[in-house]
């Protein structure tokens, strides 16, 4: 048997310059979680799903993948369709989970963006082009969510005045308990990214959980924080209490 050699001792450095050095180098030159967070912004920007684009936080694909599975929603509702692939990716889940009888629901105000393969996609499922904030797009929804657990995603303009309106017209669709209202791009003017951005989505939540309305619903931080820090939707994950 070979005589057994000393573990070699690699000297450390000590210069606190160098060690910061090795540090960014390590970590890709990102000096801060901020530093990732603008990253994993950025990054979301070539994310798709089957070819059509997503722009979502893959983390948080995730995390809507869990939510589907461990809470199994009766509807979905997004507010701000863009490309599809968001869609195209909620359809698919339900498709894959053997959920045909759930529908998914998108609004939104253009649709001529829309790749036609999420059209293509649709099944059943119900597109509605219309502003989201006219009281007729609610009314067209209302007979989908009464009664039902739904998973609402708010994901259009992302300006608080904006996302104020659209929490006091679709909250109250959300009823059922451990239902999900989720609010994204809360993590805009500087909540951690875009901090010239100015009021938006997540000072509209913060507002909202302050108000009777949003008494009934509370940020769930187990689904938030299941797969680290990164989301669009930092105290947005709201249920239905």
């Amino acid at each position: 048997m070979p005589e057994a050699k000393a573990l070699e001792k690699i000297p450390r450095p000590k210069d606190p310059k160098t060690i910061r050095r090795m540090m960014n180098h390590s970590a890709y030159r990102f000096n801060s979680w901020d530093d990732l967070w603008h990253a994993a912004n950025v990054a979301l920007a070539h994310c798709t799903w089957n070819g059509v684009p997503v722009l979502q936080n893959q983390f948080d694909l995730h995390r809507y993948y869990d939510l589907i599975v461990e809470n199994k929603p009766e509807v979905i509702v997004e507010t701000g369709v863009y490309g599809g692939g968001s869609a195209m990716f909620f359809m698919d889940v339900l498709d894959m989970l053997n959920m045909h009888e759930v529908p998914y629901i998108g609004i939104d105000l253009e649709t001529h963006y829309i790749y036609p393969a999420a059209f293509e996609h649709s099944h059943s499922h119900l597109w509605i082009q219309r502003d989201c904030l006219a009281q007729e797009t609610v009314e067209a929804i209302r007979p989908y969510v009464k009664g039902k657990k739904c998973l609402m995603v708010l994901d259009s303009v992302h300006t608080k005045e904006h996302v104020d309106e659209e929490l006091k017209l679709y909250a109250p669709l959300v009823t059922t308990r451990n239902s999900y209202l989720v609010v994204s791009d809360s993590d805009h003017n500087g909540r951690p990214i875009l901090a010239d951005y100015g009021p938006s989505a997540g000072e509209a939540t913060d507002a909202f959980l302050k108000t009777d309305a949003g008494k009934n619903f509370v940020p769930d931080k187990d689904i938030e924080l299941r797969y680290g820090p990164f989301t669009v939707s930092p105290n947005a994950w709201l249920k239905r209490v």
